[in-house]
């Protein structure tokens, strides 16, 4: 028999050599869209604003709970990519199997996903039902992917809403560079820091992809915050206020983003009458209260029950005489290959303002708020705040399973049920299937595979020598 172990041992180590460089070749190949061999139907309006590979169209059910199903082809799928109108609601990714039992459920509170979001399917997955909590959502494109490595698009950003050392709030896309020059790579690259980004006001779908790409041309890895007032212009700040929605409209997800975020300091533009239009002068003195607020848990509880209290330690707005602090945007970095952080702004500027270039060599900030005491270098933010690392974005928890009604109790246009009491089947993070874990599922059932050969044979050879005695 020890001859017989050895034959199995060199059998299983060839067949591991020649299926794991293939299956390592199939996990390494660009994912691809093959929405023409899977099924769409909605439970409101019609399939052609997700499919047509137009995203001026959207397709914008006006009732809560709506759905899409997609069916996917019998082998499968790798991703199903939803390209939003504006910043995703909460949602739900439900995912079926050819017998329409549930195989993995995951529920996205609102924020949580990018403006184009990629989710990775189960293996097993032949339906995927996408369920709008709210109503007023727009998806401008629905793909599905083929197993691979997804397209950049989807995988650069490192995330959102982790511990942050500086939050920038910016008016509007394109603010960040206009109004603060080299202020991002400066901080992000060259000092180091993790710093998160929020928009206030919604620039629509075209101009959010310009503000994401000039973001990544500058090296930023955090992905920004969309707040999605409205961006138009106001004679003053009570008519900015009004078209905000008023005083608890806007405070309550500026706090949210200050807990969720937990910024150790916060940049905001001017508030000094001339230093910007309405807009700007809102956000800033919107700041104020903010601050304020985030750290006292009793003012917008929702947010206080979800991420916690929050002290910002430092607020800094631009331009005035309050405890001056000036940058200078032209020194060379060796962390920017060489380039100054204004040349490195204006690259990101660029995405937005085609031909435009930003001449601001330096700005000045003032200090309106510091529980650390007031600067005296005045050269640093970060002045009197000693020991602080760089910190990376935290992984959101997984929600807890619920029960799993069939996909014909939920989704009315589906086949007619055969099993109205599936059992479910557990399966953990909907985002965690694929990649390495279906490498290894497969090697394992290749090398059983091989071992049941290997009896097989050794039976019938075991046979054939009794035959010859």
């Amino acid at each position: 028999m020890g001859k017989w172990k050895k034959c199995w041992a060199i059998c299983l180590a060839l067949a591991l050599a020649f299926c794991v460089p293939a299956m390592a070749q199939e996990a390494d190949r660009t994912a691809s869209v093959m929405n023409a061999e899977c099924k769409f139907r909605v439970s409101e309006g019609k399939t052609a604003p997700l499919t047509d590979e137009n995203l001026e169209t959207v397709w914008a059910p006006s009732k809560k709970g709506a759905r899409f199903l997609v069916e996917l082809p019998d082998e499968g799928a790798g991703y199903l990519a939803l390209r939003w109108q504006n910043t995703p609601g909460a949602h739900t990714i439900t995912q079926y199997d050819a017998e329409k039992k549930e195989v993995a459920k995951i529920e996205y509170e609102a924020g949580a996903c990018y403006l184009d979001q990629a989710y990775e399917l189960h293996p097993g997955a032949r339906y995927v039902l996408v369920t709008l909590t709210d109503s007023g959502e727009k998806i401008a494109g629905a793909e599905v992917y083929t197993k691979g490595t997804l397209p950049e698009e989807f995988t650069r950003w490192l995330g959102q809403y982790g511990k942050s050392d500086l939050m920038v709030v910016a008016p509007r896309q394109g603010d960040e560079y206009a109004l603060f020059g080299g202020l991002l790579p400066y901080y992000q690259t060259v000092l180091n820091k993790n710093v998160q980004l929020v928009y206030m006001t919604d620039g629509g779908r075209a101009q959010r992809m310009a503000a994401l790409d000039g973001l990544w041309a500058i090296g930023e890895k955090n992905y920004p915050m969309f707040l999605d007032f409205p961006d138009k212009q106001a004679d003053s700040l009570k008519a900015c206020l009004s078209q905000w929605g008023g005083k608890d409209a806007l405070l309550e997800p500026l706090v949210a983003c200050i807990r969720r975020s937990r910024p150790e300091v916060v940049v905001s533009c001017g508030i000094q009458e001339g230093s910007g239009d309405a807009a700007d002068m809102l956000t800033a003195t919107a700041m104020q209260y903010a601050i304020d607020a985030a750290a006292d848990k009793t003012q917008y509880p929702d947010s206080a029950e979800a991420y916690g209290a929050w002290q910002v330690k430092k607020l800094y707005l631009l331009g005035g005489d309050t405890c001056p602090l000036t940058l200078d945007w032209t020194a060379p970095a060796e962390a920017l290959g060489g380039a100054t952080p204004l040349e490195t702004a204006n690259l990101g500027y660029s995405a937005l303002a085609a031909n435009a270039a930003l001449d601001t060599s330096s700005a000045t900030f003032s200090l309106m708020f510091s529980r650390v005491g007031d600067d005296v270098r005045h050269d640093d933010f970060f002045e009197n705040l000693t020991g602080l690392d760089s910190f990376t974005p935290e992984p959101t928890a997984t929600p807890e399973p619920t029960a799993a009604p069939t996909m014909e109790a939920v989704l009315v246009f589906s086949p007619a049920p055969e099993d109205s009491q599936a059992p479910r089947v557990e399966t953990g993070d909907a985002t965690a299937f694929g990649g390495t874990t279906l490498l290894v599922v497969k090697v394992v059932a290749l090398g059983l595979g091989a071992l049941v050969l290997l009896t097989c044979l050794q039976a019938l050879i075991y046979r054939f020598r009794r035959r010859r005695r």
